[in-house]
C-alpha cells in the first residue's frame, strides 16, 4: 500500500471516513455498533437520541460504507462492514482522554 501523501484516492476514501465519524453524535453511534450490532430502538436508547435521529446518522454511516444493515428479528439490524473501525474507535477513545 502507498502512503497517504501520494495516493489521492487513498486520502479522498480517509476524508470520506473521517467526515462520516465527525459528528459526536455519528462517533458515539459507531462506538456502540464496534460493541455489537443493534436496531435503530436499541442505539436510540443507547446513546439517548430519537429514533429518527439515529436514523439519519445511520444513513451518513451506511453511505460511507462504515455500517451495513441487515434484516432481523424486530427490523433492520445494523453491524460494522469496515473492519478498521473498531481500531479507529479505539484510538479516537484514547485520543479524548
Amino acid at each position: 500500500m502507498r502512503p497517504l501523501r501520494d495516493d489521492p484516492a487513498q486520502a479522498t476514501r480517509a476524508a470520506e471516513i473521517v467526515g462520516a465519524l465527525a459528528h459526536p453524535d455519528r462517533l458515539r453511534l459507531a462506538a456502540a455498533l464496534c460493541e455489537e450490532e443493534a436496531g435503530v430502538l436499541e442505539l436510540a436508547a443507547t446513546v439517548g437520541l430519537a429514533g429518527g435521529t439515529v436514523s439519519r446518522h445511520l444513513d451518513l454511516l451506511l453511505a460511507a460504507r462504515l455500517v451495513a444493515a441487515a434484516p432481523g428479528p424486530g427490523g433492520l439490524r445494523y453491524h460494522v462492514v469496515e473492519p478498521a473501525l473498531h481500531g479507529l474507535v479505539a484510538c479516537m477513545e484514547e485520543c479524548s482522554r
